[in-house]
């Protein structure tokens, strides 16, 4: 069993006495992207801002590779590496200037590492040019490549495709995917490109008003919705429940309604046929990550 490198323990944060953040519970694990997801205001930022250091806990603690960041301040964050807001970089100088620069801020950080985190994260070509001529998504991949230098096992981005154009958002998605894949760090990254989150992550966290009310996998979460026009409807479920206890299933609208996949579509409808219940239909529905963080938060898609 694979032991959680990052581990929110009833976070609770109050701001001028109302309390933003209301007790969070999850775990991060090496080798995965979760994404950290809410509507405005839900308190993503917030919590990050904790998990890095930026602002005081007020109740409940985060751990990161064991250590606490209340009790232990400067071993738990010496795990972390972030890009919260915008990377800070010197136009003026070149890439490997820039990294030269934070380099020497961190400790261990030889030749091998700087050249190692520069083909990792592919600006080989770039590195000796000034950052003034960068992209933004060079500039962006820099300020990744900062934050890796001192081999963190946890890697924690807000909004990091913020002002990227669709090329510098796949460029990002496929560094971030190879890190915590080949690289086996922890990625924890919040967005609003909900369509660019389901290509990007593992598993997703959904927070609202400072409550998390969802963490799954992104398959899971994305999974196909089957609707069967059955009857007896009753029957039907109760077939399911006793010989799919692993699907979930639910009656709306005189369709059952089950999430299954391709495989198991047939099986239950010979299963159907089997206890002599009839079938009149079934209608496949793709549900997306948009679709479902829309349906769990309650919101209304607009337009």
């Amino acid at each position: 069993m694979v032991e959680p490198i990052v581990q929110i323990k009833n976070l609770k944060k109050s701001i001028g006495g109302h309390e933003v953040i209301k007790g969070l519970n999850f775990d991060v694990y090496p080798g995965e992207v979760l994404g950290f997801l809410g509507p405005n205001g839900a308190g993503k930022t917030t919590t990050i801002r904790m998990m890095v250091g930026l602002i005081s806990i007020t109740e409940g603690d985060i751990l990161i590779g064991g250590h606490s960041i209340k009790k232990n301040f400067q071993k738990a964050i010496a795990n972390i590496g972030g890009i919260v807001e915008n990377p800070d970089l010197y136009k003026y100088l070149t890439g490997w200037q820039n990294l030269m620069q934070y380099a020497r801020m961190v400790t261990g950080v030889d030749q091998e590492r700087l050249h190692h985190i520069v083909k990792l994260i592919g600006l080989e070509n770039a590195i000796h040019k000034k950052v003034k001529t960068y992209s933004l998504g060079m500039k962006q991949r820099l300020g990744l490549a900062q934050a890796l230098l001192h081999n963190p096992s946890v890697l924690i981005l807000d909004e990091p495709t913020n002002g990227l154009d669709p090329a510098g958002i796949q460029e990002l998605r496929d560094y971030l995917r190879k890190l915590a894949h080949e690289e086996n760090v922890a990625v924890l990254v919040s967005s609003h490109l909900l369509s660019e989150m389901e290509m990007m992550c593992d598993r997703i966290a959904i927070i609202q008003k400072g409550e998390l009310i969802k963490i799954e996998l992104i398959t899971e979460l994305v999974a196909d919705k089957v609707h069967f026009e059955v009857s007896p409807l009753e029957k039907a479920q109760k077939v399911l429940e006793n010989q799919f206890a692993d699907l979930d299933c639910v009656i709306e609208k005189h369709e059952l309604i089950v999430s299954a996949s391709k495989e198991q579509i047939a099986e239950i409808s010979k299963v159907f046929i089997q206890e002599e219940i009839q079938l009149y239909g079934i209608r496949k529905q793709e549900l997306s990550l948009e679709q479902h963080f829309l349906e769990v938060t309650n919101q209304k898609k607009i337009g």
